[in-house]
């Protein structure tokens, strides 16, 4: 006979299994006015426990129940693997571990980055632990809190940044690798809010950030949405179809038209 407490643990499991990863259609949606930030209708938005994923399936617009999971960011270079630490407000740090335990020394912009680390994994608040004896083997980096890295045109990019409070900053960043142990971190773009996600179409960026949405080309901002009405919403995906933008995120999705920049909201139906 299973006991309350496993009982209600296996009811969690039951729950959250048909939950994320649920797929929805139209139907499931209601197309709203757009919610104004501190609303009544942008508060329920809010506190849905319901994360709206859209993707692309062969072509085709998807709709489904996902997760808002950030934090951690890896990406597997030739040589080594860089791991960002993503705490929000608490802080965070973008670290290097090279494949080769003799590399003694890494370089950022030509200076010197000499001391090993062990990157924390759950203590944000102090700082990483000096691996003096090489043991793990990571390097500390500049960069912060570190949202993702892609490629774009064979050239390793970052996205960085942070939305606390009155704080909403964000930044793109390019990686330059010229040995196992020497990189060039160079800004390129202001993103003028943090960011969340982005998507590359052909030779354009699009991101979207906390409150806004800028699409990009040759590195220069052709369309500029600010102070949108998912700002703490948490956008967790974007897709693009037929000059249409559409943004994920916690009990609704939103759908952009490119051609005139007019912006609809669909909230998931109780």
């Amino acid at each position: 006979m299973m006991t309350k407490p496993y009982l209600y643990l296996f009811l969690i499991l039951l729950i959250n299994t048909n939950l994320f990863g649920q797929k929805l259609a139209k139907e499931n949606f209601i197309e709203i006015e757009l919610p104004s930030p501190r609303t009544s209708e942008w508060y329920k938005l809010n506190n849905s426990p319901k994360p709206v994923k859209v993707f692309l399936d062969s072509g085709i617009l998807k709709i489904e129940i996902g997760t808002a999971a950030y934090g951690d960011t890896k990406y597997n270079l030739p040589n080594g693997l860089l791991l960002s630490k993503n705490g929000g407000e608490f802080g965070g740090g973008l670290f290097y571990k090279p494949f080769d335990k003799n590399v003694k020394q890494v370089f950022i912009n030509d200076k010197v980055t000499a001391e090993h680390y062990k990157p924390s994994n759950i203590d944000l608040f102090t700082p990483p632990i000096k691996d003096t004896i090489n043991e793990f083997g990571y390097f500390r980096l500049p960069g912060g809190n570190i949202n993702s890295f892609f490629k774009f045109k064979d050239t390793l990019y970052f996205t960085n940044g942070l939305s606390h409070m009155g704080t909403n900053v964000g930044a793109l960043s390019k990686i330059d690798i010229y040995d196992t142990n020497k990189f060039n971190i160079t800004k390129v773009l202001d993103l003028e809010g943090s960011p969340m996600k982005e998507t590359i179409i052909n030779d354009t960026l699009i991101f979207i950030t906390y409150d806004g949405l800028l699409v990009v080309k040759d590195f220069k901002k052709i369309i500029n949405l600010k102070m949108q009405f998912w700002a703490a919403l948490y956008p967790n995906s974007v897709a693009y179809l037929d000059k249409n933008i559409f943004i994920g995120m916690r009990g609704c999705y939103a759908k952009i038209d490119l051609t005139n920049n007019s912006i609809k909201c669909f909230k998931l139906k109780n």
